[in-house]
């Protein structure tokens, strides 16, 4: 996802996404050189995600192929992984893939935690205070609500599964710096009172690689290998 380092007010955002949004499904790059004309180059979280009144191959090509061009992501170099929703699926999405040298990859049939980030993402999106207990007015309402969540969960929830951090420090690469402070630190206390440890610290090593479903003899054998370059996307 595309991050920005500068936090905009809510009021901001909500005036701008209110201004950019009333008028409807429109492109994702028409929204987003509106966006820009109003000087919100790097709105938080406005890049790689978008809420539509339907799904359709066409609005997943268009986010697909967006995500590609400003990430600047070189073909083969990620793999998409997706349930088998007539979206993700359709000619158009197929075709925008084979273009960009995105590997298309879906769940297997009847089989619905294929894709455990996705879904662990949704129960996140659903546990939140803030989740409406009504439908949303309309779909400006929507992206709204999702643009906030948007910014919550990349740059102030920290996650446990990549050490604590936050997805936009991950991103940044700013995690690694992090992580070696909180190394110093936990040794530095155990230097000072070893009594209150019986075993090792918390181990605050990066976690370089992660598998969607992975064999038992191939997490054995990366576990002891360097990360591969290649990652996965998951929708």
């Amino acid at each position: 996802m595309k991050y920005s380092k500068t936090r905009y007010s809510d009021e901001f955002k909500e005036q701008a996404l209110a201004k950019v949004y009333s008028r409807g499904n429109r492109s994702i790059q028409a929204i987003a050189d509106e966006l820009m004309q109003n000087g919100v180059q790097n709105f938080p979280g406005s890049w790689c995600w978008q809420v539509f009144e339907e799904e359709s191959s066409q609005w997943a090509s268009e986010l697909m192929q967006d995500i590609v061009q400003r990430e600047g992501l070189r073909p083969g170099q990620i793999i998409l992984h997706s349930d088998n929703g007539s979206p993700m699926k359709g000619a158009i999405m197929l075709a925008t893939l084979q273009r960009l040298g995105v590997v298309p990859s879906f769940s297997r049939p009847a089989v619905s935690n294929d894709n455990p980030y996705s879904e662990s993402l949704f129960k996140t999106l659903k546990y939140r205070p803030q989740y409406p207990l009504k439908p949303f007015a309309d779909l400006t309402v929507a992206r709204q609500w999702v643009a906030d969540l948007v910014q919550w969960y990349n740059h102030e929830h920290r996650h446990s599964a990549i050490g604590f951090v936050t997805p936009a420090q991950r991103h940044a690469g700013l995690d690694l710096a992090l992580l070696a402070k909180r190394t110093a630190l936990y040794e530095n206390a155990r230097r000072q009172n070893p009594q209150r440890w019986s075993k090792n610290t918390r181990n605050w090593n990066r976690i370089h690689t992660v598998h969607l479903n992975p064999d038992h003899a191939e997490a054995q054998n990366n576990s002891n290998q360097e990360p591969s370059n290649q990652n996965k996307i998951t929708a």
